[in-house]
């Protein structure tokens, strides 16, 4: 899954940057084949006959100098500025979709070149100690609020089209995020197994 999720991310800069914005040729002749999320089912992504991680990863790097030469033939227009920007986001939204991937798959923390060995990302040590948090429960009021994008914003995913009036009843909500410390407690009283806990 995570293979295949850095060749998606690549070719989705490619199709909307490149071939789609700047009207380039495509760089690989087997990426709408293997990358196109539209067109292969998720219960099949898995099992296509995919790059090695370092083919993919080269892939990647092309695609990424390919943008940036666009970038620096001067002032991008209108049109490849908001695929530029839709691009990087859709890239956030996969960053995520591989964090939860490698956790949930028990894989070690990455080692990231710029923190060392990824001290920081640790949650046991110093980083732990300093778990804070307000106790209890602030009541929300509850009432109406626009929820979703409106059109006079630069740029928005088709998800969040268009805004709309939600009602939201009153509710409670801790005063702060719940710790790691918490959580690990919560667990190990096994609070999901608690009926009463869930509405």
């Amino acid at each position: 899954p995570l293979l295949w999720e850095i060749g998606h991310q690549a070719w989705f800069q490619e199709k909307w940057v490149l071939r789609h914005a700047c009207k380039k040729q495509m760089i690989r002749d087997d990426a709408d084949a293997l990358w196109d999320s539209i067109e292969i089912p998720h219960a099949t992504r898995w099992d296509l006959p995919l790059p090695s991680y370092q083919d993919t990863s080269a892939y990647l790097n092309e695609v990424r100098l390919r943008v940036l030469e666009e970038l620096e033939r001067g002032e991008p227009g209108e049109e490849l500025e908001y695929f530029i920007r839709y691009t990087t986001f859709h890239e956030d939204m996969h960053t995520e979709a591989i964090t939860y991937t490698r956790q949930t798959l028990g894989c070690s923390q990455p080692k990231l070149s710029a923190l060392g060995d990824g001290e920081a990302f640790k949650s046991s040590g110093e980083g732990a100690a300093r778990e804070e948090c307000l106790p209890g429960d602030v009541e929300i009021a509850g009432g109406q609020f626009m929820l979703g994008a409106t059109s006079d914003e630069p740029f928005v995913f088709d998800n969040e089209k268009w805004a709309h009036r939600v009602t939201v009843e009153p509710f409670a909500i801790a005063r702060t995020a719940v710790t790691q410390s918490e959580f690990a407690a919560f667990a190990d009283d096994r609070g999901y197994h608690r009926r009463e806990l869930w509405s």
